[in-house]
């Protein structure tokens, strides 16, 4: 950040988080049947979100191979905003007039890859993940990683599956989506796209009568580097990744900027509200508090200053600082700069 507000308060500084979605009604799979067609992944429109804290690859590869048997949850490539308000509710990472967002982006070291019918399978997943990886550039195709057969792998002609990777830093969608752009190896772009799409991690359902003609549906490929090296886009002031905090965390940062501000000695009392007060606003802007709730908190923890003080100015300083750090959140979320 410009104003290195936030530089002590990363909360994402070496934690890579997994949500994981289980669907209130309904499943997350294909279903196969023998005397009739086969079943989508349903639409569902309730979830009930986890997160889990992973370090490595070989993590995310031993909780995947967890859910090939749980077809009612998949991964989502997001955080959850309020840890108290994750059943039941809606994938949402903006608020609407029939309610609030429950999740919010996130830029974080793992990430899939959704291959939807490239070229002609083998039937052998290994040996189908690495014609995948040729056909990827350069950047995958030494990279570590590991692959889990989709649903219609094995049942359709073509390779289907999603590969899983490690960045070498924290990346957005965004920054994956823009490496894949005119790609041949028929990666799904959606995924990039929406921060909110499912990745679907489950084993398909096969009927009575019907085996699942795969015999491994998840295999690690070794690789001559663990890493994949993502150029990340820029589109916050001076070039730094905007930090989107969860309402936990929001609520832990609030209450140092006040404790703060409550602290602030005499002389640096206008420098110290200004610094102190546009990260407050952000956290206004993110959704996570009422702007006239943080306006009057802040200028009541003025009220622990020694001395003379004025009051009016004050005000002023908090009303002005707070109003500019919602404003840089709507600026990031439109995609501006300071120089727009």
């Amino acid at each position: 950040m410009s104003d290195g507000i936030y530089d002590e308060a990363r909360s994402d500084a070496i934690d890579n988080f997994v949500t994981v979605a289980q669907a209130c009604h309904g499943l997350l799979t294909k279903q196969h049947y023998a005397n009739q067609p086969s079943k989508s992944y349903d639409r569902v429109k309730y979830f009930n979100f986890f997160e889990v804290n992973i370090w490595t690859l070989g993590e995310l590869y031993n909780l995947s191979v967890k859910m090939l048997s749980k077809p009612k949850c998949c991964f989502i490539r997001c955080r959850v905003k309020d840890y108290n308000k994750r059943r039941h509710v809606l994938r949402r990472v903006h608020d609407r007039d029939d309610g609030e967002a429950t999740l919010i982006p996130y830029r974080c070291n793992w990430f899939a890859l959704d291959i939807d019918g490239f070229g002609v399978s083998c039937g052998d997943l290994l040996a189908d993940a690495h014609q995948v990886l040729l056909a990827l550039g350069a950047a995958f195709r030494n990279a570590e990683c590991f692959a889990v057969a989709s649903g219609s792998y094995g049942i359709k002609p073509a390779i289907h599956m999603r590969l899983f990777f490690w960045a070498d830093k924290f990346a957005s969608n965004a920054d994956i989506g823009k490496m894949l752009r005119n790609n041949n190896a028929k990666v799904d772009l959606a995924l990039h796209s929406n921060p909110i799409q499912p990745i679907y991690t489950a084993a398909p359902i096969f009927g009575e009568g019907l085996s699942d003609p795969v015999g491994k549906r998840i295999v690690w490929i070794h690789g001559e580097t663990p890493i994949v090296e993502v150029r990340s886009e820029n589109v916050n002031y001076a070039g730094q990744p905007e930090i989107l905090y969860t309402k936990q965390e929001a609520d832990r940062q609030a209450a140092k900027y006040y404790r703060n501000i409550s602290r602030l000695p005499s002389g640096d009392r206008h420098t110290g509200l200004i610094q102190w007060c546009f990260p407050l606003g952000k956290l206004v802007g993110q959704g996570h508090f009422v702007r006239e709730d943080v306006i009057d908190i802040a200028f009541n923890h003025c009220s622990f200053w020694i001395g003379k003080r004025d009051t009016k100015k004050d005000m002023a300083t908090i009303v002005y600082t707070i109003d500019r750090g919602i404003d840089a959140i709507e600026k990031h979320a439109n995609g501006e700069t300071d120089n727009d």
